[in-house]
């Protein structure tokens, strides 16, 4: 090429963050100390669509989920900030709903919300990142996370080159190893050179490939998602989703859900998509039933999911499961400080059409008094994996053997499918 300056491959690239990014992201997958997982021809294909909702900081599942079957041993534990009774959203009348989860209340109704009360995440531990690794990777240690294990169970319906999407700057854990994904803050920034930037374009995606050729599969993989995904990112994008002010690139979670329905809604070979929601550790003032910072968190929850719910029913053929968790849950008892510190077992909240449990609250429920605390905490009585394994297996996503997707664990069966 004529140029003034050196054009060189380095200075070409530099050209498209969102290019370097999915690159980089697939990189890490292929050098995360194990082999990447690659779909067996034997295996079944998928059959599902997945919706991996991580609430980052220990979401209170006591203020998210009232137990109104305990309410005095609740009450009593938290003088400033339970739930009032009277402001509660009955669901059963065992539980209820925080006001800020409202939207959530009709899918309830309509059997299309499951809530799993008490739900442990198989460690003691009260770190942070601790506790969200052995979520993210499923209690077993193998370099692959418990999607990247998932998907290496079925195979893609479609062959497509990306399987999974994490709206995030980081690839979570949960996908670690995993070479049939990517990362991106945003699906209107996710090309080459964002979606109509410098190095947008068939020559410019074409001069990329000649570049990489010799260079193994991560850039041609990095182009393929590019080229998949450019009936989401194109033109339309932009304008599909607007700009916002949150942590993760300028998305707030309304919008990361919105880009998470699009793709879904657009069939274009994406079974997975990973979202993350920051803020959830209220050690101080978490607030009132009518405001404070865990009740702007709820109402932004609430909204949310309902949103996408709206977006993809009846738009996608095949079913879709969303999963609500967070690390840990908190402790009973209020502190000091107003607010509530690092627990353990926690509420679980799952979304999707033909569920048995739809409509209901599983909960083997352990009780809030003092003699049945475990250290202080809600005892846990249901495992998150025995959770993800119903959704991960035939009926939902089409793993023919879930309990293989956790490595020396044996799920107890929950009833949700």
């Amino acid at each position: 090429m004529s140029t003034p300056h050196r054009f060189d491959r380095r200075r070409f690239l530099a050209g498209s963050a969102a290019t370097a990014a999915a690159i980089a992201a697939l990189g890490r997958g292929l050098d995360a100390g194990a082999a990447p997982a690659t779909p067996d021809p034997a295996q079944p294909v998928s059959t599902g669509r997945l919706l991996v909702v991580f609430l980052r900081g220990g979401m209170d599942g006591l203020s998210a989920v009232v137990p109104l079957l305990d309410g005095a041993a609740y009450r009593s534990a938290r003088p400033t900030i339970a739930v009032p009774e009277q402001d509660a959203l009955d669901l059963d009348g065992r539980f209820a709903l925080h006001p800020g989860l409202a939207p959530l209340r009709e899918l309830h109704q309509a059997g299309e919300l499951a809530v799993v009360h008490a739900v442990g995440n198989g460690t003691d531990s009260r770190s942070h990142f601790s506790a969200q690794a052995e979520v993210e990777l499923g209690g077993v240690a193998t370099g692959q996370g418990w999607l990247t294990r998932l998907l290496a169970a079925t195979g893609s319906p479609v062959d497509a080159a990306v399987r999974a999407i994490a709206l995030s700057g980081l690839t979570p854990l949960s996908l670690l190893a995993c070479d049939a994904s990517v990362s991106t803050p945003r699906l209107a920034g996710f090309g080459l050179g964002g979606s109509g930037g410098l190095l947008a374009g068939d020559r410019s995606a074409a001069a990329l490939a000649a570049l990489y050729a010799d260079d193994g599969p991560t850039g041609g993989r990095a182009l393929d998602a590019v080229a998949q995904l450019a009936p989401v990112t194109g033109a339309a994008a932009p304008t599909a989703v607007a700009a916002g002010g949150g942590p993760n690139g300028g998305a707030t979670l309304a919008e990361q859900l919105a880009d998470a329905a699009a793709l879904f809604r657009a069939d274009v070979g994406i079974e997975v998509v990973t979202v993350d929601a920051g803020g959830w550790d209220l050690h101080n003032d978490l607030g009132a039933a009518g405001q404070g910072p865990m009740r702007s968190l709820l109402d932004e929850l609430g909204t949310a999911l309902h949103g996408f719910w709206t977006a993809v029913q009846d738009h996608t053929g095949a079913p879709v499961s969303v999963v609500v968790l967070s690390e840990f849950g908190r402790r009973v008892t209020e502190n000091g400080s107003g607010g509530v510190d690092h627990g353990s077992a926690n509420a679980l909240l799952v979304l999707g059409r033909g569920l048995k449990t739809g409509g209901s609250v599983v909960a083997d429920w352990p009780g809030l008094a003092a003699d049945q605390l475990d250290d202080g905490d809600l005892r846990a009585t249901v495992d998150y994996r025995s959770v993800l394994a119903e959704l991960s297996g035939p009926g939902r996503f089409g793993a023919a053997d879930p309990a293989a997707l956790f490595p020396g664990f044996t799920p107890t069966p929950i009833g949700l499918v």
